[in-house]
């Protein structure tokens, strides 16, 4: 009977212990064989680490873009690429803002529908590169030259609808990379949010820059992503998400904190949402005082802003970006500061 109870002793152990390496070993998996990504599951929900509370709120923001926005989305695909946009593009004579974007390794856009459709919900036009390998940040910049190129087509469906003086580049991982490659090689992106990438080029980095890091990464780890905001000469932000592996940003379902950063960061630099300047840049609110990061890190920030631009909720039914013609709104000083930095 003795040797009975320890057999069952012995039995539950093993399997608790086989229980709790499950993420790991999964996660280990994917990295030794180089497809981080590549996937048929949602990978994310592996990630036990990170937890969130639904019924949370995000107080520290100075708006919440955690939820759906207010546009309906759809995407195409147009040769080496896949664009996601606002059904109604162009309603009310709205002009887009462009986001590039780069996928990890081994993964397409179809691995972060999540992210990109919640992006194109607020009114942004982002064109994902379908390559597996987006750390030159080439095909990056491919795509800007394809939107900027659908703009000037008056048979496309993007024809005179976007704003190509407002172009954002981002990507997870080895897009992150790409994003951080991309900024620094062409002019006409004016900002960058690298997603757990890192820094493979030397040189500085001009452009205004959000670098951030899962804090329980173990494949970029939180050290590899700083060495982009150390590198970074103007405007940075460098900031790790607590709890979060690798993953939280893959998948249908991302990181609510990641989708509420990334829409106020693109908000406040290519759609002049000057309302989001505090939700970066000021020590008292926004990401600097979210429980939910840490090791929050700002440099070069811009002044603050003396003439805030009144935007829309996410409720509200259209989000309205600055107008790509010259005109008054091109002389306030966001704008100034924007244009002043980017020829540096």
């Amino acid at each position: 009977m003795k040797n009975y109870f320890m057999k069952v002793l012995v039995l539950v152990v093993t399997v608790i212990m086989l229980l709790s390496v499950v993420p790991v070993s999964a996660e280990s998996e994917f990295c030794e064989s180089g497809l981080l990504f590549d996937y048929t599951i949602d990978l994310s929900q592996l990630d036990d680490e990170f937890i969130e509370d639904e019924d949370d709120e995000f107080s520290a923001l100075q708006a919440n873009f955690s939820q759906t926005g207010p546009y309906r989305t759809t995407s195409m695909r147009s040769g080496s690429h896949t664009i996601f946009y606002p059904q109604n593009l162009g309603a009310n004579g709205v002009k887009h803002p462009i986001i590039a974007w780069g996928n990890g390794t081994g993964a397409t856009p179809s691995s972060y529908t999540g992210i990109l459709n919640h992006l194109a919900s607020y009114g942004f036009v982002v064109v994902a590169a379908n390559t597996t390998q987006a750390g030159s940040g080439r095909e990056m910049i491919q795509g800007i030259d394809l939107m900027i190129s659908e703009n000037r087509n008056s048979r496309s469906t993007f024809y005179n609808k976007l704003d190509t003086a407002a172009i954002g580049v981002s990507g997870h991982s080895q897009g992150g990379i790409g994003a951080v490659a991309a900024s620094m090689s062409d002019s006409r992106i004016v900002c960058s949010l690298p997603i757990m990438g890192t820094k493979t080029r030397s040189g500085s980095v001009r452009t205004p820059t959000f670098a951030l890091a899962g804090a329980n990464d173990r494949i970029v780890t939180p050290r590899m992503v700083r060495s982009i905001y150390t590198s970074c000469t103007g405007t940075a932000i460098y900031a790790e998400l607590r709890g979060a592996g690798h993953m939280v940003p893959s998948g249908r379902s991302p990181s609510r904190d990641i989708l509420n950063y990334t829409v106020a960061w693109f908000r406040l630099y290519l759609m002049n949402d000057t309302s989001q300047y505090d939700t970066f840049f000021n020590s008292r609110s926004g990401i600097q005082a979210d429980s939910r990061w840490t090791n929050v890190q700002v440099k070069n920030a811009p002044r603050v802003p003396t003439d805030p631009i009144v935007t829309p909720t996410p409720t509200d039914p259209i989000v309205t970006p600055a107008p790509t013609d010259p005109s008054p709104e091109r002389n306030n000083w966001w704008t100034r500061y924007r244009f002043i930095r980017l020829r540096r």
